[in-house]
């Protein structure tokens, strides 16, 4: 029996929602690629530069992105590769046959 404590199901539960939104899903899709600067994730989704910021700073806060400046453009990357593995369940659970 798998045992969790009160705490750890709340934050899970708390990045699954910030998860659950097609915008977001996609930016940790496209991360799990290769890192994106701010410029080619805009580029990439079509959104506007405020409108990502948002999205990249919910992923930011629940600790699933990670960042580095090179100059004056930021980097974002998955801070857990084994990210990856959830994306990809959902990916197969989800798509159409």
């Amino acid at each position: 029996m798998l045992k969790y404590d009160a705490i750890q199901l709340e934050q899970a539960a708390r990045c699954l929602r910030v998860m659950a939104h097609p915008t977001r899903l996609l930016i940790l899709h496209l991360l799990g690629e290769s890192d994106h600067s701010v410029g080619e994730l805009e580029k990439l989704l079509n959104i506007s530069q405020s409108n990502l910021s948002q999205h990249l700073s919910l992923l930011k806060d629940k600790n699933l992105l990670a960042s580095r400046r090179v100059g004056n453009q930021r980097y974002y990357s998955l801070k857990d590769k084994r990210l990856l593995g959830l994306l990809a369940l959902m990916q197969d659970l989800f798509e159409k046959t």
